[in-house]
């Protein structure tokens, strides 16, 4: 007798649970062109300046470089400077 009880308010929660994770739909997203097809896009221009961050790192530890004139080595590394 007990167990239908206990069944039901575990098909109570289950069926919450369910019902939170669904996102609300408020309009149906569609994909529009870049207006520069030819531009690079994000992942990748973030990929090439963390390409240009070890770089710079790598010349920066090979110079032995620490402290400020480190930092300041990265910073011109990074804007082409060196």
């Amino acid at each position: 007798m007990r167990l239908l009880p206990i069944l039901a308010c575990v098909g109570a929660l289950v069926a919450g649970s369910a019902f939170a994770a669904t996102s609300p739909s408020s309009a149906p997203v569609t994909a529009t062109a870049p207006a520069n097809a030819n531009a690079a896009s994000p992942s990748t221009e973030s990929n090439a300046a963390k390409h240009t961050a070890k770089e710079c790192e790598k010349q920066a530890t090979e110079k032995k470089l620490a402290g400020d004139a480190k930092k300041s080595f990265m910073k011109d590394c990074k804007a082409g400077k060196q």
